[in-house]
């Protein structure tokens, strides 16, 4: 008894040590041509801007959005929108300015002065989606449901967006994924609310990466219940839950376990932005569960391996201390530091 609860001991000690370690996270996840659409934006340069950014599919345009409006200065510049395309280049600016001016903290963090700024942001990019009507694409559906979100949190406009997004082709990693933070019980739904949209997305996947959605959805109720939560019923659930049930672990390895399967069967292949959303989704995960289920370590490495240096802002963001570093990540998995 004595031994298991000294290697439980060393375990949380070694968790809080390796969330020390971390450093400044890197703004572009990986997704290339970011610092020259940042360079594009200041020359406003928007036919090289167009260039870039149309070169890639929709869940890296997005992405690809995200990393210029995250290291850019805020609304630095703005294009005269006289296409679709720019049309949607000016929702993604818009968003990503309205978030850096809002912070990334909760609610209370957040000053008069910057939700004033997020809010106009916001409108406005909704405005241009209203504008864009039936020739907005994958793209600009998705950041209109995260504008959507971050403003009245409307169901109707919410359900308009969705529908839209379903007749369209080409699949956006970021439309399912603002769904669900739509849906998430610290916005406006409910464990039980995400965890249903999220199996349904499962349960019809576009590629390998929406198998990790449903993982998505329990790192969103694990972080309302036990750090956002002021209902002690609901941090005792969430403890019992994700700290002491076998049934977490085992969700977890049933998703693990058909993500490689639809990753190997390669039927659509998955851009940088979904194999970096879903390798840092599970390796999320399963190194919060190697502190109560050390079965999960492999599990850990091999999603590791496949990010190589690339954390992701969200979820690594989401831990209340300084994030881990991929050194001390790969350390935890039993694996070599990156050279």
């Amino acid at each position: 008894m004595g031994n298991i609860l000294f290697r439980g001991v060393v375990g949380v000690l070694t968790w809080y040590s390796d969330l020390r370690a971390g450093g400044p996270m890197d703004q572009t996840e990986g997704q290339p041509d970011v610092a020259a659409g940042i360079d594009a934006l200041r020359q406003k340069d928007w036919n090289r801007f167009e260039a870039l950014y149309a070169a890639r599919s929709p869940s890296d345009r997005y992405h690809f959005l995200q990393g210029v409006t995250n290291l850019s200065e805020v609304e630095c510049a703005w294009p005269t929108v006289t296409t679709p395309q720019l049309a949607t280049i000016t929702m993604g600016l818009c968003v990503g300015w309205a978030w850096r001016h809002r912070g990334y903290g909760v609610g209370s963090t957040v000053t008069e002065a910057g939700a004033r700024s997020m809010w106009r942001l916001l409108g406005r990019a909704l405005e241009i989606a209203g504008d864009l009507g039936a020739q907005a694409d994958e793209v600009a559906l998705a950041l209109a449901i995260r504008a959507q979100m971050a403003t009245d949190g409307d169901r109707g406009g919410l359900q308009r967006l969705l529908n839209a997004a379903a007749k369209l082709d080409r699949p956006n990693i970021f439309t399912p994924r603002n769904h669900l933070l739509f849906v998430a019980p610290k916005w406006h739904g409910s464990s039980e609310e995400i965890y249903a949209a999220a199996r349904e997305y499962a349960h019809r996947p576009a590629n390998a990466a929406w198998l990790a959605l449903p993982v998505m959805a329990h790192i969103e109720v694990m972080t309302y219940q036990l750090h956002m939560s002021d209902d002690k019923s609901v941090q005792w659930e969430g403890r019992k839950y994700f700290h002491k049930s076998s049934t977490y672990a085992k969700e977890l390895e049933h998703f693990d376990d058909a993500f490689w399967a639809a990753r190997d069967r390669a039927q659509a292949q998955m851009g940088h932005a979904e194999t970096m959303f879903a390798h840092n989704i599970f390796a999320y995960a399963f190194y919060h569960g190697l502190v109560y289920q050390r079965s999960l370590r492999d599990r850990l490495a091999r999603h590791l391996e496949a990010i190589g240096p690339n954390l992701l802002v969200q979820p690594w963001s989401y831990n209340l201390l300084q994030r881990p570093s991929i050194t001390a990540l790969r350390r935890r998995a039993g694996l070599r530091r990156l050279r």
